[in-house]
């Protein structure tokens, strides 16, 4: 079943200890690819905008990144899910820009890595998750932001929605 995590306000590395309290929360095991933490703004892994020389290979045009973001990039990617990210004030959207645009789930994206997706403001994504034998689509919406005020995430009641 796909799980879907929600959270805001990672800022890069400033707020990055609240996705690493959570992973302590929950069978990181049980995640795959297929699965999906959402950073509903300011996620802030693209912030620098002054050129460094450092590029990626899905984008050579993007010549800003900086070591340490190149440190978190990679520790989003081996996170056991795909990350979804919606800008907020926190980004350099010149670079983001620099990104080809494609489409995702019926939304434009843009795809900073396979794992790492910013979702386009504006879009519609329709994410199929998946029907059990009695025809009933159960999902479970976990509310991670401020995680680390959470201490007992199994309070949260799963919403069934039908």
């Amino acid at each position: 079943m796909t799980k879907i995590y929600v959270t805001g306000d990672t800022h890069g590395l400033n707020n990055i200890k609240k996705i690493h309290d959570f992973l302590n929360t929950i069978d990181g095991n049980s995640l795959t690819k297929n699965d999906y933490m959402i950073v509903l703004g300011d996620f802030g892994l693209l912030w620098n905008c002054k050129k460094t020389g450092l590029s990626i290979d899905s984008n050579p045009d993007d010549k800003c990144w900086t070591k340490e973001e190149l440190y978190w990039k990679k520790w989003w990617e081996n996170k056991p899910w795909t990350t979804l990210f919606v800008d907020g004030n926190h980004e350099c959207y010149d670079r983001l820009e620099t990104y080809p645009v494609s489409e995702w789930h019926g939304g434009k994206v843009q795809k900073i890595s396979d794992s790492i997706i910013h979702l386009m403001r504006g879009e519609v994504y329709d994410i199929q998750l998946p029907v059990d034998d009695t025809n009933d689509m159960t999902t479970y919406f976990y509310l991670a932001n401020y995680i680390t005020s959470l201490k007992n995430i199994s309070a949260l009641k799963p919403k069934v929605v039908n």
